[in-house]
């Protein structure tokens, strides 16, 4: 299943963005990399969420056409990543 995710992280300078995935394992694997030096997110970054929605090609960073993320992926307390159902 095709995914949208929405990354935001006040830590990391109020970033925000958008990325299509080709199914949801891929989007959890993106996120844990996105905490590797030289990746969009602090690697020290506690506060950084990644929402998973249905795709939608007209999703952009700035909205999202679906009303609820079907869940929110988390940076967990020793550095892992969670799942965090909405």
């Amino acid at each position: 299943m095709k995914v949208t995710c929405h990354v935001s992280s006040y830590e990391s300078g109020f970033m925000q963005f958008c990325e299509h995935y080709g199914s949801i394992r891929e989007a959890v694997m993106a996120f844990a990399k996105m905490f590797e030096s030289g990746g969009p997110l602090s690697p020290t970054a506690t506060d950084c969420v990644m929402s998973v929605y249905p795709y939608t090609p007209e999703d952009n960073s700035l909205m999202s056409h679906n009303d609820y993320p079907m869940f929110q992926l988390v940076r967990g307390p020793r550095g892992g990543i969670r799942k965090w159902g909405v």
